[in-house]
């Protein structure tokens, strides 16, 4: 049967205004924008991860501040100069990613040393820190290097009197207390 043959009315929709080419170019209008605003986004945020890696690799290959170190061994230094022959002296920071290379460095330069000097890695412990903050792995990394002792500088005295402000610099002194080699 066919609708509205029961005797009743037929409903019929009006007919609708013919929108749908204004809707496809509005569409295509706003996808363009979209497409637009999305390269320009991503272009931003590409340049600023870029910018951003640049900064941390110059960052990360930017050698430390060399030392000051005195020419003549600190007389103020608590730690005890070998006078029979070289003392080496490395300062170190218990937590910076790069002192577990330079301990592994000398424990390396040590074993192949004919004559070993008496050796030091001297961590240092900051003001207001908990009372074991330098009992890091590197810390026990160093105790275990045969031959060298371990100490620790409360407050950086020790880095003061050698004029070390960064870490992983070893200072040799010869055994009359002339400093003969700087570098980290």
């Amino acid at each position: 049967r066919d609708p509205g043959s029961n005797g009743e009315p037929r409903h019929t929709e009006p007919p609708l205004p013919r929108v749908e080419p204004a809707r496809r170019v509005l569409s295509g209008l706003g996808e363009r924008l979209g497409q637009r605003v999305l390269w320009a986004v991503l272009l931003v945020w590409l340049s600023s991860a870029g910018a951003g890696l640049v900064w941390l690799m110059t960052y990360d290959n930017t050698p430390g501040t060399p030392a000051d170190a005195p020419l003549v061994w600190p007389a103020a230094s608590a730690l005890p100069r070998d006078a029979a022959g070289p003392t080496l002296v490395m300062l170190a920071h218990p937590r910076c990613d790069c002192t577990r290379a330079s301990v592994t460095e000398l424990a390396e330069l040590l074993a192949r040393a004919r004559h070993r000097p008496r050796t030091f890695v001297v961590f240092i412990k900051p003001d207001g820190v908990a009372a074991d903050w330098e009992k890091t792995g590197t810390f026990a990394q160093a105790t275990r290097i045969p031959g060298v002792t371990v100490t620790r500088d409360d407050n950086g005295a020790e880095a003061e009197r050698f004029g070390v402000s960064t870490s992983g610099q070893t200072l040799l002194y010869d055994r009359h207390g002339q400093l003969v080699y700087s570098g980290g």
